[in-house]
């Protein structure tokens, strides 16, 4: 871990700024933020994330946000860079959860930048879960190259897909009892939570939500008492004993006319079910929409089911794939004894993490029903560094492709092998939360 941060309990660490041109003199602090200088720190929030409009919301959000999760990098009383983190619990390989400190909200003001404020920032925060106990920190990265150099691997993906609206048809073979409705945010909001919590139970990468995520995914107003957007849309699935099985939330999107016909795209934020029925139902309740002739849809798993439940599989495209969830592990027994392992096996892996709290050996042994962890004196099987290991360890990457990459070195001759074995997973890794 970097160490410029705050380590062993302290609240604030100083950064010294290159006198590089158009820098200011002096240091810089980092530390939590009081009470008094929220709101200042959320101004500076919304212009590093380009949404100035934002600024002045402050106080509404207080509520939401845990002050000793707040970090500011204070030049004199000004907040000039900003990262706060959230307790989540992660799913992991077979259906255990682990306890995760969920970082977001990480900017530095444009006229700071390049100056170690996110290094000291991101340290302070990683000793800080390291002292709480949370075994890893995740992410949803805005950039590629920025997290890597802080032990992050990128450990799900997500897709962006089309439906063609006007060939999209189940297959006549697949019976699909549930019957969808359209609700009010309020009754969206009593009974889609319990949904999103039984579907996150089986689904590796997915993260616990609070009230701020529903915001954010579904469009649901931050407090039950403001009013809801008016452009959302929002259905729930319910099977033949009329309990909600799955829900969708959705916006019509262009709504052109193409040669004196409707030509209207539906822009599908979320959509959840507890099974492939109510999915199917979900989907099909879209794509026959009067007047829609596409519907879009964000961040959905890689390996999504939908073309295979139709009677023509190309009237889905995935249009964009790319990294969603990322990981910094903090300790590694506790994070590889949470999950389970597709194939039985025992292995020593040589983790690389200069200056952190991975840095060693350990011996795994794990497998369908359990696993255990421990630092070894034994040779190592395997090296890798530690981002490697977090890309690993949802099953997202292949121990194969990752030695193909050069991103981990075999040390005992079919040891690459079992460690895909172990750690493949029959379901792709899917961060349904983009915290």
């Amino acid at each position: 871990m970097p160490s410029d941060g705050v380590r062993g309990g302290a609240t604030a660490a100083s950064v010294r700024r290159p006198g590089a041109e158009g820098a200011l003199g002096g240091d810089a602090v980092v530390r939590r933020v009081d009470e008094e200088e929220f709101s200042a720190w959320w101004d500076t929030a919304q212009i590093g994330f380009l949404t100035p409009e934002h600024r002045g919301a402050g106080p509404r959000w207080r509520r939401h946000v845990d002050l000793a999760r707040c970090w500011g990098a204070f030049d004199g009383p000004r907040p000039v860079g900003v990262l706060r983190s959230k307790p989540l619990d992660l799913t992991v390989p077979g259906g255990g959860t682990v306890a995760v400190s969920g970082l977001c909200s990480a900017a530095v003001l444009p006229s700071h930048r390049r100056q170690g404020l996110l290094r000291a920032l991101m340290s302070a925060e990683l000793a800080a879960a390291e002292e709480r106990g949370e075994p890893a920190c995740a992410l949803i990265a805005a950039e590629w190259p920025v997290y890597g150099r802080f032990g992050f691997g990128a450990a799900a993906e997500g897709a962006n897909v089309t439906v063609d609206a006007g060939s999209a048809r189940l297959r006549s073979d697949l019976t699909v009892p549930d019957t969808v409705r359209l609700v009010d945010p309020g009754v969206f909001r009593t009974e889609a939570p319990a949904v999103h919590e039984r579907v996150r139970a089986r689904v590796a990468g997915a993260v616990s939500r609070t009230a701020e995520e529903w915001h954010h995914c579904a469009r649901l107003a931050l407090d039950p008492a403001d009013s809801p957007p008016a452009d959302v849309l929002y259905a729930l699935a319910y099977d033949p004993d009329d309990r909600v099985t799955g829900y969708a939330v959705y916006a019509p999107a262009s709504r052109p006319w193409t040669s004196e016909r409707p030509d209207h795209r539906i822009d599908l934020l979320e959509l959840a079910g507890e099974g492939p029925r109510p999915e199917a139902a979900l989907w099909r309740f879209l794509w026959e929409h009067d007047w829609v002739t596409r519907v879009d849809a964000w961040n959905r798993p890689v390996d999504e089911p939908l073309p295979w439940m139709l009677r023509d599989a190309r009237s889905v495209r995935q249009i964009m794939r790319s990294d969603t969830l990322w990981l910094r592990i903090l300790s590694v027994p506790d994070l590889l004894s949470a999950r389970r392992y597709e194939a039985s096996g025992s292995l020593v892996m040589r983790i690389r993490d200069p200056r952190g709290p991975a840095e060693g050996t350990y011996l795994l042994e794990g497998g369908p029903t359990d696993a255990g962890c421990a630092r070894s004196p034994r040779e190592a099987d395997v090296t890798l560094p530690v981002a490697t290991l977090a890309s690993l360890y949802l099953g997202g990457l292949s121990a194969v492709r990752a030695a193909q990459a050069g991103l981990l070195v075999e040390e005992r001759t079919g040891a690459v092998a079992l460690l895909d074995r172990m750690f493949r997973t029959a379901v792709a890794p899917w961060a349904v939360t983009k915290f």
